[in-house]
């Protein structure tokens, strides 16, 4: 049996403690816009300006990243079993897109604009607040695991030089 939105909303972390709220539920299913994407279209690509999040509801996207050289790697790669979100750092700031999502199959995303996570943030303080603390959360997590990623790299370019130049001794 294929799941509603109105039965994933509340699964997906960014809205799951809104969502207690009463009347939050329907408040969300009135904001987010259907948007649907053929096989092998970009939904937005690394670079670009960000002006909307999306909850994956039907289908399957692939988010990729580029190299300093160009070259695209894919970074993860979602299906709608996943209850998955992306793009959702737009909503707290339309700053440029991080990374570039396709869409691998037909697929169906619902949108939920800067402008009207603002509206609703402003209309309903309490449930701005409480999905901006998930946002907040997840790019927290996401720094962390920057941070740590940092450290092994650097650790792994020292190890490296301090090889090489043991090996010129």
């Amino acid at each position: 049996m294929e799941i509603t939105l109105k039965e994933r909303l509340p699964r997906l972390g960014i809205f799951e403690k809104a969502v207690r709220e009463q009347g939050v539920l329907d408040l969300l299913l009135a904001i987010l816009k259907p948007r649907r994407f053929a096989a092998g279209s970009v939904i937005f690509e690394e670079g670009d300006q960000g002006h909307e999040m999306y909850v994956l509801h039907r289908g399957r996207v692939r988010i990729q990243k580029r190299t300093p050289h160009g070259q695209l790697y894919t970074v993860v790669l979602l299906d709608d079993g996943h209850d998955a979100f992306f793009g959702e750092a737009a909503l707290m700031e339309p700053e440029r897109r991080s990374a570039t999502v396709v869409a691998e199959a037909d697929t169906e995303c619902f949108a939920m604009t800067t402008e009207d996570f603002v509206r609703l943030g402003d209309e309903h303080p309490r449930v701005g607040l409480l999905v901006t603390r998930e946002i907040a959360n997840l790019l927290a997590a996401r720094l962390r695991k920057a941070n740590q990623d940092l450290v092994t790299l650097f650790t792994a370019l020292v190890t490296e030089v301090e090889g090489d130049l043991g090996s010129c001794s």
